[in-house]
């Protein structure tokens, strides 16, 4: 187990504090880990954490805590957008190592709080759902299932905030 030094716990508020930016941006999206275009240019010219696109909740952590949006070009004037690691098969593996450490804190942290928060509810928050769709981990499927809003979630970072200033 790797213990959670001052370094670790500021990496994880970190990336919290730039989740909660791109939320009260009103950049949150769910059912899509990034969006494919620029849905805000005033905020892409304004070098925005965001880019000016929309994100779900797990992108929205990523890029808060410093994962940049690969972007390549696509057919005519599209662009393709893909933020790393935010596939659920891949977040195991991309949250690994001694650089992430901060991220996957934060990571581990919300899940936590995003689970006992619909656990209290009333809320089914096993990974699959009626139709086997996958979602992995308690923030995932309170946003993307119980499509929890954006004043919800800033509640739960909140409390993860708290959890990791106490650990």
């Amino acid at each position: 187990m790797t213990k959670i030094t001052d370094d670790i716990k500021l990496d994880a508020i970190r990336a919290l504090y730039g989740m909660r930016l791109i939320i009260n941006r009103e950049m949150l999206m769910p059912n899509q880990y990034v969006s494919q275009r620029v849905d805000d240019p005033a905020a892409a010219a304004s070098g925005a954490l965001c880019g000016g696109r929309k994100m779900c909740a797990v992108g929205s952590l990523w890029v808060g805590g410093g994962v940049k949006i690969e972007t390549r070009p696509g057919h005519g004037r599209v662009v393709y957008a893909n933020i790393p690691g935010t596939n659920p098969e891949q977040r195991k593996a991309f949250l690994k190592g001694d650089s992430r450490k901060g991220l996957r804190l934060a990571y581990k942290t919300m899940n936590k709080a995003c689970k006992a928060y619909g656990e209290a509810e009333g809320l089914d928050m096993a990974d699959y759902d009626a139709d086997d769709v996958f979602c992995s981990g308690g923030m995932e499927v309170l946003f993307e299932r119980h499509e929890a809003p954006a004043p919800v979630l800033l509640r739960l970072i909140d409390q993860a905030v708290e959890r990791i200033e106490r650990a």
